[in-house]
């Protein structure tokens, strides 16, 4: 007869736990308190303007609203409509606070970015000293995320020498940016988005352990939307391009030189 009652002390206690919570959350305006001091102390960690909407947090999911993010020097800002993260509490509680498995879903609805940057040449001789670059295993972490409707837009600005030197300067959009991430016991990968000028994205890739297994992408009729260099007066290339990659079997997967 022990462990009914202790099983059911624990219901108990949870079902306190969870009374007390929304009590203080919503009734008392917990929720308000716990958003502004999130965003203000993240913020100030990160150097960043950071605001959020709305904020709802159960037992069962996280669901944010209206989060707006830019850096202090405006080079990065973000802007997504929502975000929701489903988990299992329980699951979490009762493995002794062990995040794998926790996460079943994360949803990222119309997420708008724009990235300005200009890449200095010291940092451009830097970069082949780098060390390699180690692509993470997210497996145990989530079931699926998915972005939908996702577009982001860069202004680049690149040292280069053709016969002059001189800056390379890019701005691109893309637009209708759709990725999913599945996790069983390999990660795949998908991704599609439009170009600025009617060209589109298209990504499928698999990693085992954090290796790549299986990676397809193919770029079709894409053009910048302006590219200028001082040796580049009217550019009116457009790239297409098709590449695949397979890890033969008993073979060793190469490691990715980092960006």
């Amino acid at each position: 007869m022990r462990r009914p009652r202790k099983f059911l002390s624990l219901i108990l206690i949870l079902l306190l736990i969870n009374v007390i919570f929304f009590s203080v959350w919503y009734a008392f305006g917990g929720r308000d308190w716990f958003r502004n001091y999130l965003t203000d102390t993240v913020g100030k960690l990160i150097d960043a303007e950071i605001t959020l909407g709305d904020l709802h947090i159960s037992d069962k999911q996280i669901y944010l609203q209206d989060i707006h993010f830019a850096t202090s020097d405006s080079l990065i800002s973000l802007d997504v409509e929502s975000v929701r993260v489903r988990y299992n509490l329980y699951k979490f509680i009762f493995s002794r606070f062990k995040i794998s498995g926790v996460v079943g879903s994360i949803e990222i609805i119309k997420p708008e970015a724009h990235f300005s940057y200009r890449v200095e040449q010291k940092e451009s001789r830097a970069s082949s000293s780098r060390g390699e670059f180690e692509i993470p295993d997210l497996s145990g972490y989530f079931k699926r995320l998915s972005l939908v409707q996702g577009s982001i837009s860069t202004d680049l600005a690149i040292p280069l020498k053709i016969v002059n030197m001189g800056d390379l300067y890019i701005e691109e959009k893309l637009s209708d940016i759709n990725l999913t991430v599945r996790n069983s016991s390999v990660t795949n990968i998908s991704l599609k988005a439009k170009t600025s000028m009617g060209g589109s994205i298209n990504f499928e890739g698999s990693l085992d352990d954090g290796r790549i297994d299986l990676a397809e992408a193919e770029i079709t009729s894409f053009r910048p939307l302006y590219i200028v260099h001082p040796d580049i007066r009217d550019f009116r290339s457009e790239i297409n391009v098709s590449a695949s990659y397979r890890v033969p079997l008993g073979a060793v997967e190469p490691v990715l030189p980092s960006p």
